[in-house]
């Protein structure tokens, strides 16, 4: 026979495989269509999953699914197993398994198309939620990358339980014996992952029941990074649960044949193997697929372009020692593809060194030498839980220099710290930020201490005074900050500060109009804010107080006994004004308290422009004159009232007859948001201060850095109704859509079988 007439005889006979896997696939799927437990399963399922998600988006704001993902695992714990329950059981139960399997049917044939049929059911259900990220996006700006990265891990997730579902099936005649133990099992792989069940065992066998857990892997891919691990343990464990589904149906056929028998338990073990060594390989491979729309999990630009750029060796020494609790595992992965990219990019000029310190070795010395400390943590050895010490952080050297981490709690800001660790080492010379005093300004060593020692990472800090006699701008003033003055400034300051500005200084003006009272809840016109020095570059901070009705901050109020939480609309959740606003970028939770307004005046200054920096929604409006900032009070609420205000603003430009002078200035209307009370409460306003003083200094390339986390994307509803019609849309709509489908559906069926046909 030729060579192109078998090719021709295997093609068709592959054909004709998929026809048939494809056929009982149809028929599975078709079975989940023509009966109503199918459709109460679905409706339960989509109506838990949706009531949960809305619960939470309405608390916290979110414009994510992060909620629905983090629940997803638990939903489909008992939605596969009751729908996989009488997958194969049902067959075995009926004695059709010995018919099918007399026909001209492959038991794999069998078996991959009862897997695919229930599959894409369980496909569909989890799709059916397609409507959440379709509402988000008519009301915010979700990631939507990010969310097609997590279905991708869903259905990854799904396959697996559902191959889990088909083996239990093949293993039972009663479909309610198939539902439990499915159950029951699936729980147990979820519970690998559990803490309590870690520390009860030993320190190595934690380690591998944190692997083989589902959860774990699911973890890092409702993330939205696809990692080779992820996938090489989901489609590994589908697989194994796939033949030994194939080796239940095979056994009962090889009760008679020893050797067939003997065939299929080795085949078994040499997949079980294999399985193995595919996961061991997929270990040692960096290869990641990152679904973020930011790219958070990979490298950016500007850090590929500073390793690029090195002249010498820096050397980067991760300290992680051998036995430190499974949970810190994904961290650690993550460390080390991180540190793998580093070494990558920089073209052999980023040396990593990993050391994995044993209790009481000599390495420990060298390491407490770098100003890594021990961390505690419990462990299980002889029978009782014991503290243990370890190391979990990492050094970065260049020469005599160096720069630490004593601990890494995550990832999500490793980027940022190692790269500016890098440029710090590498250019030892820092640029000066002075912060002026003398006038009632928010202090460097009180107010303004954790955003002060974050700029000391990279630039030298102090604080200026020009009352003192002969007192002048120093030269080397890279960005001059003034934070909230609320004394009178004299006019010879003043000058001195407009001859800095029109020499090309930079400068930070965080402007008070309105002192506020927290403790009392009053609040006054400033007369010393230092706003009338800004209107000769053209921009006036109003005497006003801005509230929003949509996007604002949930505060607690009372005391003592009695304390409640409600949204402060003086507290205003913003949002970047425009695409130019670079300092602004990726930064999605920014809180300005008790803020004014600022208006773009004719500016009469040359070749000056003016960058739109932060805004509030369009559900915003102000007070002037009279200030009531109690939370309880009537605001206005008519379309009419209700608007964008601008709250900080750039400019660029020459202020002066010079040519070559270029000056920069920001200007907020607002200076407690960068106080230690909401620098923590929100990272975003840390990040926005430092990206406007490296947007000052023009160290820019830090910026794109810095905004690659995973923010907080704020969820504005227009209004309380469409917020219900949107919720309940989804919430009663979708599930009424698959009712009215079903009854259709089973009403045409049975329509069909009553009918008489006649010659």
């Amino acid at each position: 026979m030729k060579k192109s007439s078998v090719s021709s005889l295997k093609v068709k006979k592959s054909h004709q495989d998929i026809q048939i896997i494809w056929t009982i696939a149809r028929k599975e799927l078709k079975s989940f269509f023509d009966n109503p437990t199918a459709y109460i399963a679905l409706i339960v399922f989509i109506v838990l999953n949706y009531y949960f998600f809305f619960r939470s988006i309405l608390i916290t704001h979110e414009a994510s699914l992060r909620s629905f993902f983090d629940l997803l695992p638990w939903f489909l714990l008992f939605f596969i197993p009751a729908i996989t329950m009488r997958s194969i059981a049902e067959e075995r139960s009926e004695g059709t398994i010995e018919t099918i399997l007399t026909y001209p049917v492959k038991d794999y044939e069998f078996i991959l198309g009862k897997f695919i049929g229930h599959f894409l059911f369980v496909i569909i259900g989890i799709l059916i939620s397609v409507t959440l990220p379709i509402t988000l996006k008519l009301v915010a700006k979700p990631d939507i990358s990010l969310i097609f990265g997590q279905y991708i891990g869903a259905f990854l997730f799904s396959a697996t339980l559902v191959s889990l579902g088909v083996f239990i099936s093949s293993m039972t005649k009663n479909q309610i014996i198939a539902f439990i133990e499915n159950i029951a099992l699936a729980f147990l792989l979820y519970a690998f992952s559990f803490e309590i069940v870690n520390l009860s065992v030993p320190y190595f066998l934690g380690n591998i029941l944190q692997y083989l857990s589902p959860l774990t892997h699911y973890a890092s891919l409702a993330r939205g990074l696809l990692d080779l691990q992820d996938l090489t343990y989901f489609l590994s464990l589908t697989c194994l649960f796939f033949f030994l589904t194939y080796y239940v149906i095979a056994e009962r056929k090889a009760e008679p044949k020893r050797q067939l028998k003997q065939t299929l338990i080795a085949s078994t073990s040499l997949i079980l193997a294999s399985i193995v060594i595919a996961n061991l390989i997929a270990l040692n491979i960096n290869l990641r697929i990152d679904f973020t729309e930011n790219k958070i999990y990979t490298l950016s630009n500007s850090t590929k372009t500073i390793l690029k750029n090195l002249k010498d060796i820096v050397n980067i020494k991760l300290v992680a020692s051998p036995q430190l609790p499974p949970q810190v595992e994904l961290v650690r992965r993550d460390v080390k593809d991180i540190l793998s990219d580093y070494e990558r990019f920089s073209k052999g000029n980023v040396k990593i060194n990993i050391i994995s310190p044993k209790p009481g070795s000599k390495e420990e010395n060298e390491i407490r030498s770098l100003g890594i400390a021990p961390v505690q943590f419990q462990v299980l050895s002889r029978g009782e839980f014991q503290v243990k010490q370890g190391y979990f952080g990492l050094a970065v050297l260049y020469g005599a220099e160096k720069e630490v981490i004593p601990y890494i709690e995550d990832t999500s800001n490793l980027e940022y710290q190692l790269t500016s660790f890098i440029q710090k080492l590498t250019n030892p010379k820092k640029k000066k930020i002075y912060f002026l005093t003398g006038h009632g300004e928010k202090s460097i060593n009180n107010e303004y201490s954790s955003f002060s020692q974050n700029l000391e990472k990279l630039y030298e800090v102090s604080e200026l005074n020009l009352s003192e006699k002969n007192k002048e701008i120093p030269s080397d003033c890279e960005t001059l900050i003034v934070a909230g003055p609320s004394q009178k400034i004299p006019d010879k300051e003043r000058s001195l500060l407009e001859k800095y500005i029109s020499n090309g200084g930079k400068a930070f003006f965080l402007i008070d109009q309105v002192n506020v009272t927290p403790q009392i809840l009053s609040a006054t016109k400033s007369e010393n804010s230092f706003a009338d020095f800004l209107e000769r570059y053209g921009i006036k901070v109003n005497s006003d107080l801005v509230y929003d009705l949509r996007s604002n901050e949930s505060v607690s109020f009372g005391g003592g006994i009695v304390s409640y939480i409600l949204p402060y609309p003086f507290w205003l959740k913003v949002f970047k004004a425009s695409e130019q606003a670079l300092i602004a970028q990726n930064l999605e939770r920014i809180v300005l308290p008790w803020a004014s307004s600022l208006e773009i005046l004719a500016n009469k200054a040359k070749e000056v422009k003016v960058i739109k920096l932060l805004e509030t929604s369009p559900y915003a409006s102000h007070q002037t004159d009279f200030f009531l900032i109690n939370p309880d009070q009537e605001f206005r609420t008519k379309k009419k009232d209700l608007k964008k205000y601008l709250l900080a603003a750039a400019l660029i430009g020459n202020f002066s007859s010079k040519k070559e002078s270029t000056s920069r200035l920001i200007i907020v209307g607002e200076s407690d948001f960068l106080t230690n009370q909401f620098t923590q409460s929100s990272s975003d306003n840390l990040s926005f201060g430092l990206n406007a003083i490296d947007w000052l200094t023009k160290e820019e390339s830090l910026i794109n850095i810095r905004a690659k986390k995973m923010s907080m994307r704020a969820l504005v509803f227009h209004s309380d109704t469409e917020k219900e019609i949107l919720r309940y849309l989804n919430l009663l709509g979708v599930p009424l859509i698959i009712v009215v489908y079903g009854f259709y559906r089973i009403l045409k069926r049975r329509q069909g079988m009553s009918r008489v046909y006649e010659t």
